[in-house]
């Protein structure tokens, strides 16, 4: 997903490409003060890849081995595409927004975050 001496490394998804730089941006902005965490479900099918991607991110990441809890949890959050970014409440585990890939680029400063789906 991100590019080094003009060569693609890790993810090659264009979509993922565009958005991840913008949500390290935000999470190292705003998590401090917003109380919150990330934690990447990469879908990479290489390991390497997979290493090198989540060393550049300031976040915590599903273990690349996990595959089986990987796919438990995008059946249960209903991951139709990537990337997709879903919050869910920290004491009970409720997905509070479907659509937060979205909020964080319309609301870069975080100023309506918590967000929460309609």
């Amino acid at each position: 997903m991100m590019y080094w001496d003009n060569k693609v490394k890790g993810y090659t998804c264009p979509p993922c490409r565009g958005f991840t730089p913008k949500l390290a941006e935000f999470y190292e902005s705003y998590a401090h003060d917003k109380n919150f965490q990330i934690i990447f479900i990469i879908f990479d099918n290489d390991e390497d890849s997979f290493n090198e991607y989540h060393q550049e991110m300031p976040s915590l990441a599903l273990a690349f081995h996990d595959r089986e809890k990987k796919e438990e949890l995008g059946k249960k959050v209903n991951v139709s595409s990537i990337p997709t970014l879903i919050l869910l409440d920290e004491d009970s585990g409720d997905i509070i927004c479907t659509d937060a890939r979205n909020r964080v680029v319309s609301d870069d400063t975080g100023e309506n975050f918590p967000w929460y789906s309609s």
